[in-house]
């Protein structure tokens, strides 16, 4: 052969050689590569076997020791709509080899995630494949998370899996572009039911999105008009909250239940001794004071007709009674409180002096001031005898809210102080320009339909991970800046701070930073924390005490507060319904996303509406009550109290939780198919039910048999043993060991635990199995199917007549179906079931107050 001919063959061989890889190339799933792979540690104390396929039927490829880290490129289903561990595997590297490990032998997963892009409607759902159950669906042109890559059930179709609502929800991949990609063809194929590839025979065409078995949306969702059909039979404010809900959660399904009971009926019947009780750790103003509750020493102050000493009697002020507060004198420069008087006046008019503070102050106006004259201490009281609180430099600002007299004659002046009051000498303040005017009058202030209400920044300001300066500082806000005020909580301290959405996350920030355009809701703080080691939590917050129980590592818990005791910054916290304070440096803090709406600033009428301002040191005042001394009385061990009409009214009151957190109290606790062992592990996981044995598959077998939600039994368990009690680690007697995992039989009484033991001996549950199916029987065939079918209905029986409410309940706890609910939301949100087809039964009642808030 010559050399001519032999160029030739090799120049058309390099040709061909060439075409056949730029044909592969196009034809190889591009998209899908971009993706990056996850890192996972082997979970499994004797190792695991990798296998050369999804099944433990194919050949073992290695061994992999425990805690070993593995790279995973994809999950695998095994199933065509089953998604739980043992169907789904992962296809992993490891050493330089490959193969397959059951999901549930890999944990501590991590992913780096990419951006993509829908092209066209796209439904997304709780598995790789078109058997699984919708969760939603995507408009196109819509971004996603996408974590890593998914393989349906005997299908070479490529899915994704996207992060979604909190949890992880799979896409057909086809119908996604990886953004930042240098492709951007989207030459894959339609998928059929079986996850079979159809393919296209014109590359370069974008394929057509079909019906459903494309992955497509149906034909059959619910109108707009369906929708509002569905919830006519709910007051105008509930519908509001329910619309909300409605476009994030198309499939979820509102039943309102007329209870036919007046509003208030049921809070006297649910206020009454013993009903409805508050936990210690809460606010005093949340207790009732009624006899039965309240043993008072003192239920009146005399007033006086001078502050001083010797002073004569003009009359008398009964406790909880608001008065106007005029101004403050010190008679004695001793640095105590029994050395004050306040000036007030009566709701009758009469004027006169009451001797100690008051408190639930409120103050309307304030006057600003400029310190002078170099560093000055500000003081606990009016007077240089009284403790130093803090200190302010020449040029600082304070905001004035009262006038007071020391001993010595000097006027001092009240200021707001780390959201709550100081006094500074008024020789070295200079009260700012307060001539007179007017200023433009502002339309009525209204609020959100969620809530919120639209706030204007005073001064500068942190705003914080908690209500408390103890908390992490996150950022600033500027003076004049609009923010979203979601609500007012209470720090441990009783100090006031607002609740704010801060580009879409959840904050807090001092009271008096910022000027609010309505009145704001109370509530309470809920910020995300992990436990990072095993760590003690207890009733109080000193190391005095026996522990009341230990949390596990990463256990999820609900902070609510901060205070500085005993060298330690400690947490409160919400914890199975009730209230407990952990050292707060094992505790990681989470961010937690707002999903209202961002407040509306008000609008403002002409000037010609003008109102004049009120300007004047002399012309403030305020309004403030005081509380009888005595003792409260307790209603179950020694640490819970009757809560008050005004608490409960707050807990009774559907329409302040039908939110995304909240919304589960109302749920349908009927057995359901997506209740999975999964989910109701992830309730157990860290708590001492967990420890103890208690298997989830107990519960969802008992849910099933009973026609219960296992995930509401899990959560029942969670919330009253959770933390560790003998009625799951045992009592013998006789030589049997009975258990009680849902405390049931344990009501009021001395030791009512101990109680709830002797009826788990009387049934006969001398064994954990038999105890939660035993239990499940119980709340199935005593509540569930006597119309009490959600948590709320559980704490208040509302459904089943007026002659009912107050009696028949689960639990006397008035917070307990906040905390549960927020319990099962975190497990739905994991598992990806906050969008299954839940169903929500919600009371309504005759003659509803407008709201109904917390007391401050």
């Amino acid at each position: 052969m010559n050399n001519s001919l032999r160029k030739k063959l090799n120049y058309c061989l390099a040709v061909f050689i060439f075409s056949l890889i730029i044909a592969a190339f196009c034809f190889t799933d591009v998209d899908a590569q971009s993706v990056q792979n996850a890192t996972g540690y082997v979970n499994s104390s004797i190792g695991v076997n990798v296998r050369s396929g999804a099944s433990t039927s194919t050949s073992k490829v290695m061994g992999i020791s425990n805690k070993r880290r593995v790279t995973i490129t994809d999950v695998v289903f095994t199933s065509n709509s089953n998604g739980d561990a043992k169907y789904r595997w992962y296809h992993i590297k490891y050493g330089g080899r490959s193969g397959y490990i059951r999901s549930d032998f890999v944990n501590r997963v991590e992913y780096s995630a990419v951006t993509g892009r829908t092209t066209a409607a796209l439904n997304s759902r709780l598995g790789a494949g078109t058997g699984f159950k919708r969760s939603t669906t995507f408009g196109a042109n819509v971004n996603l998370t996408v974590l890593l890559k998914a393989k349906a059930n005997n299908s070479n179709v490529n899915w994704y899996m996207i992060k979604y609502n909190g949890g992880y929800n799979f896409v057909c991949a086809s119908w996604v572009n990886i953004t930042g990609s240098i492709f951007s063809g989207n030459e894959g194929g339609t998928s059929s039911n079986t996850g079979t590839t159809t393919p296209q025979n014109k590359p370069g065409i974008q394929p057509t999105p079909g019906n459903s078995q494309n992955g497509q949306p149906s034909d059959n969702q619910t109108a707009q008009g369906d929708f509002e059909s569905s919830i006519a039979a709910f007051p105008e404010d509930y519908k509001v909250k329910l619309r909300a809900l409605h476009a994030a959660h198309p499939n979820w399904k509102f039943v309102a239940k007329n209870t036919g009971i007046d509003w208030n009926t049921a809070l006297a019947k649910e206020s009454r001794d013993g009903v409805s009780l508050i936990n210690g750790a809460y606010p005093l103003s949340y207790r009732d004071v009624n006899s039965y509750s309240f043993k008072a020493n003192n239920q009146a102050r005399p007033l006086y007709n001078a502050a001083k000493a010797g002073a004569s009697t003009i009359g008398s002020v009964n406790a909880n009674t608001e008065l106007v507060l005029l101004d403050e004198v010190f008679a004695e420069n001793k640095g105590s409180d029994d050395a004050k008087y306040v000036h007030v006046k009566t709701a009758s008019g009469q004027i006169g002096y009451i001797q100690n503070s008051v408190t639930n102050e409120n103050y309307s106006n304030e006057v600003s001031g400029t310190v002078k004259g170099g560093y000055t201490n500000i003081r606990k009281g009016a007077g240089t005898g009284y403790s130093r609180v803090g200190g302010a430099n020449t040029g600082n600002k304070v905001s004035i809210v009262l006038t007071a007299k020391a001993a010595d004659g000097v006027t001092w002046y009240k200021i707001k102080h780390n959201n709550g009051f100081a006094y500074i000498c008024g020789n070295f303040v200079q009260v700012d320009n307060t001539a007179g005017g007017t200023q433009p009058a502002q339309t009525p202030k209204a609020l959100n339909n969620n809530g919120s209400v639209y706030g204007t920044v005073k001064q500068e300001a942190t705003y914080r991970m908690g209500p408390s300066n103890l908390f992490k500082e996150v950022g600033k806000i500027a003076n004049g800046q609009g923010v979203t005020i979601i609500s007012v909580v209470k720090n441990v301290d009783n100090q006031s701070w607002y609740k704010i959405a801060v580009s879409g996350k959840v904050y807090y920030a001092p009271v008096d930073s910022i000027s609010a355009a309505a009145d704001v809701k109370s509530d309470d703080a809920s910020v995300s924390g992990k436990v990072r080691d095993y760590l003690n939590y207890r009733a109080s917050y000193d190391l005095s005490g026996v522990p009341a129980g230990t949390f596990s590592k990463n256990t999820d818990v609900v902070v609510t507060g901060a205070i500085s005791s005993a060298n330690y910054t400690w947490y409160r916290l919400q914890y199975k319904g009730r209230t407990y304070y952990a050292a707060s440096n094992w505790i990681t803090l989470s961010d937690q996303k707002y999903e209202g709406r961002e407040a509306d600033a008000p609008a403002q009428e002409s000037s010609t509406n003008a109102q004049p301002t009120v300007v004047g040191i002399d012309s403030l005042q305020g309004t403030g009550k005081f509380i009888a001394s005595g003792t409260y009385i307790p209603k179950d061990g020694s640490t819970w109290f009757n809560a008050n009409t005004e608490v409960i009214g707050y807990y009774m009151d559907p329409r302040n939780f039908i939110n995304e957190n909240n919304i589960f109290m109302f749920e349908d606790l009927s057995y359901q198919p997506y209740q999975s062992n999964a989910a109701v592990s992830k309730i157990l996981s860290g708590t001492a039910l967990e420890r103890n044995g208690f298997m989830p598959g107990w519960f969802v077998n008992a849910g099933q048999q009973n026609g219960m939600s296992p995930i509401a039994l899990a959560a029942r368990a969670r919330q009253e043993t959770g933390g560790g009690s003998i009625a799951i680690t045992g009592y013998t007697y006789l030589g049997k060991t009975y258990y009680n995992p849902y405390n049931i039989g344990a009501y009021s009484d001395a030791n009512p635990v101990m109680r709830g033991m002797e009826y788990a001996k009387s049934q006969g549950w001398d064994s954990k199995e038999k105890a939660v199916f035993g239990g499940a029987k119980f709340i199935a065939n005593g509540y569930i199917k006597k119309g009490q079918n959600s948590v709320y209905f559980q704490k208040f029986n509302v459904a089943n007549g007026p002659s009912r409410v107050g009696t028949h309940q689960y639990m006397t706890n008035i917070s307990a179906g906040y905390t549960e609910s927020i319990s099962t939301k975190n497990s739905y949100s994991a598992y990806g079931i906050t969008n299954e087809s839940l169903v929500f039964i919600i009371p309504v009642f005759s003659n509803m107050p407008a709201s109904t808030s917390l007391p401050h």
